[in-house]
């Protein structure tokens, strides 16, 4: 019974984060739209590239709304680039495989340990297709994955990953990110 109850909860920790993943690639979506274009990721709020029109609640559900609205926008009726839900897909897959792969499942650890490398993989796909698309890496997203790294590095994910050797690598982790920035 214990073994059921067990693998339902590895499965619904999947889908949550597959869900999460998806929700961060649409705001990845937005990230790699906005960033380039010198446009504040806040504001303004989520609209069509093509008439403007702020898109509505119902809109804004990552891969399904693409897929309802048979990826078109509900006013102007053009068409909405397939990257966009490839993009929120990618991300819902990363953050599945960064929980996988991290044994944080199995360990049973604190899941907050595996946020560094969940904003570093955001970071990098963000990354990945601003740099496809204007072949230029924001200094801010560099930052922000050196940052994350600095974290995944200095900080233990388990109690068996505690060692001596993991504290030696605090000052190189914190010299290459000053290094980064400068």
């Amino acid at each position: 019974m214990l073994d059921i109850i067990e693998y339902a909860l590895f499965i619904f920790i999947y889908v949550f984060v597959f869900l999460i993943g998806l929700c961060f690639g649409s705001f990845a979506n937005v990230v790699i739209y906005r960033i380039p274009k010198k446009i504040s990721i806040i504001n303004p709020p989520s609209h069509c590239p093509s008439c403007n029109k702020r898109l509505a609640t119902i809109d804004l559900i990552p891969l399904f709304s693409w897929l309802f609205l048979l990826a078109k926008c509900r006013t102007c009726k053009n068409k909405i680039s397939p990257r966009y839900p490839f993009v929120e897909l990618l991300c819902g897959l990363l953050f599945v495989a960064t929980i996988h792969f991290s044994g944080i499942t199995e360990a049973g650890a604190a899941y907050l340990a595996t946020l560094p490398l969940l904003v570093l993989m955001f970071v990098l796909l963000a990354i990945t297709f601003i740099d496809i698309d204007i072949q230029e890496i924001p200094d801010g997203l560099v930052i922000t994955g050196a940052i994350a790294g600095t974290i995944i590095e200095t900080t233990p994910f388990t109690v068996s990953d505690a060692t001596p050797e993991k504290a030696s690598t605090i000052e190189e982790s914190i010299l290459f990110t000053t290094l980064l920035t400068r």
